[in-house]
């Protein structure tokens, strides 16, 4: 019997070692419920998982910025409502006003009413907010600014006031010549004689406004690559005056352009010739609300939200204080009710994206967890039967162990 190296002992040790290792890998996976928690453990496996659950983690971000989009969504449109409720009024109010027996005192008290209201669209558009930011004042909607206005007849720079008030979704993002030519035109209307009764013939003054849309070749930079814009070579649009500060031109394919001008300054004396003006126009294509709804980057959504106000709508300075005004006031609320409903479509259309966007996203969500449940979570039935069979291993290896080190102590027998 040899009793310098006993390999019984050495063996033992050896088998009990792997079996506490493997006891404690056990308890380690039943304790924190995941079969991989190092990285040795499956080095490809876990590489894997965690990029799934950054994944997880960034659709659950997105599934809440969704729900973010349509909580706004609901705010404005909420506030739209009462707008469209203000402007039904308003009709009323012009249809009554247009009325031949109403008194001048009556139509003066109807007047009030209206201004009361257009008061109040303009209260709820600058006071409707969601987390601080308000939301149809303009904030979310399309930008546009003009550089500079230039005054043809004679060549000079001028000082008139103009603003983009806004453009629709179809007008290409980049530089417009935009040249408006305007004079006072001078037609007779029959109207009734509110204190005789009698039909007589009367000068009606109204503005004559033509303009076209020059968009010179042009390019812009986008993400470091030269987009080229489509170029409408003077394209004659279609001009309306909205309201006395308001021109609308219309065109193409949806084009659509608002500008904000001081028409006193704009427009010329019926003995006058007419002016053109030229107002260079950039219109940016930014402002729109941008929520991330996916974990990649440029899975986003742009919300646009335009501005609701009694200018932009086409009421303000609503007048029916006079049965010819009461009856164009009559149009002017009929084109603002069509506006303000072309804008709650589009507002129920992003709610019904987002909320498709939700429900697809909970799917993904779904799948990708259930598969970095598997990678990384313990099968506890299976882990429990490794755990006893390691625990009895452990048992007994220490109860080998411990014969095997008594061994070498019965060769003191045979020296005695």
């Amino acid at each position: 019997m040899k009793i310098n190296y006993n390999m019984s002992a050495v063996l033992s040790n050896d088998h009990l070692n792997k079996s506490e290792n493997a006891l404690s890998n056990s308890i380690e996976r039943l304790s924190s419920g995941f079969k991989l928690n190092h990285a040795k453990d499956n080095p490809s496996g876990i590489a894997i998982a965690k990029r799934m659950h950054a994944q997880i983690r960034s659709l659950e971000s997105a599934n809440n910025n969704a729900s973010d989009g349509i909580s706004i969504i609901n705010v404005a449109e909420g506030a739209m409502t009462e707008v469209h409720e203000m402007l039904q009024r308003l009709n009323e109010l012009s249809v009554k006003a247009s009325n031949g027996p109403m008194s001048n005192s009556d139509r003066e008290s109807v007047q009030e009413e209206v201004d009361a209201m257009l008061e109040e669209i303009n209260r709820i558009a600058d006071s409707t907010e969601f987390n601080g930011r308000k939301l149809i004042n303009g904030t979310y909607d399309l930008k546009g600014y003009v550089e500079k206005s230039v005054n043809e007849t004679d060549n000079t720079f001028d000082t008139l006031s103009v603003k983009v008030e806004s453009y629709s979704d179809e007008a290409k993002i980049g530089f417009y010549e935009v040249k408006i030519e305007t004079a006072m035109k001078v037609e007779m209307r029959t109207e009734i004689d509110e204190v005789t009764g009698q039909a007589v013939e009367v000068p009606y003054e109204y503005p004559c406004v033509t303009a076209a849309v020059i968009s010179p070749s042009s390019t812009t930079q986008i993400h470091d690559k030269d987009v080229v814009l489509e170029t409408v070579e003077n394209q004659k649009m279609v001009a309306s005056l909205d309201d006395p500060h308001t021109i609308t031109i219309t065109g193409d394919h949806g084009f659509s352009l608002t500008l904000d001008i001081d028409l006193d300054k704009f427009i010329t004396p019926p003995q006058t010739h007419p002016i053109s003006r030229t107002i260079n126009v950039d219109l940016t294509g930014i402002g729109p609300m941008t929520t991330q709804i996916g974990a990649n980057e440029g899975q986003v959504l742009d919300i646009r939200i335009p501005t609701v106000s009694c200018k932009t709508l086409g009421v303000a300075e609503l007048d029916v204080s006079t049965q010819k005004e009461a009856k164009n006031s009559i149009d002017r609320v009929a084109r603002a009710v069509n506006n303000l409903s072309a804008i709650r479509s589009r507002l129920g259309a992003y709610q019904n994206r987002l909320e498709h966007t939700i429900a697809s996203l909970d799917v993904t969500d779904e799948n990708l967890t259930g598969a970095y449940s598997r990678i990384m979570d313990t099968d506890m039935a299976e882990e429990m039967t490794e755990y006893t069979k390691d625990q009895v291993l452990s048992q007994a290896g220490t109860s080998m162990l411990a014969q095997a080190n008594q061994r070498p102590s019965q060769v003191l027998q045979l020296l005695q």
